[in-house]
């Protein structure tokens, strides 16, 4: 599946947006993310993603939100504590963070959407093309 890329603005990759109910509230959702096409002009970056999220109701209980993300290895061994500089994790404004550095993305979430961020170097260098 090739997902669409966007230099300027986020991206819906879901036609049908993943519904939480309460018939599936207290599953944990698997997500693996990997860039297959890097935008025009960046270099690829191949670090895969992991990602485990959980849900509850709100403060209120009138509604099933986003309650965590945890960014795991490919082992499964979740990476949600910050490691000097390599891994940041840090909340503001309602939003929490989870920043990779030597990974290259960015994950930031809310109660309602996960947005992801890879980091494409641009392309250096001149090309005699023909």
């Amino acid at each position: 599946m090739e997902l669409p890329t966007s230099q300027t603005d986020w991206t819906d990759i879901y036609k049908n947006p993943v519904q939480i109910t309460k018939d599936n509230c207290s599953y944990v959702d698997l997500y693996r993310i990997e860039e297959t096409v890097a935008p025009k002009g960046y270099s690829g970056n191949d670090n895969i993603m992991y990602l485990a999220v959980t849900k509850k109701k709100n403060s209120d209980g009138t509604k099933y939100v986003i309650d965590t993300v945890d960014l795991l290895s490919s082992y499964g061994d979740k990476l949600n504590k910050t490691i000097g500089d390599t891994l940041i994790v840090d909340s503001n404004n309602g939003k929490k963070y989870i920043i990779h550095k030597n990974w290259k993305f960015a994950i930031a979430y809310d109660e309602t959407a996960i947005y992801i961020t890879y980091t494409n170097p641009p392309i250096n260098g001149k090309y005699n093309i023909k």
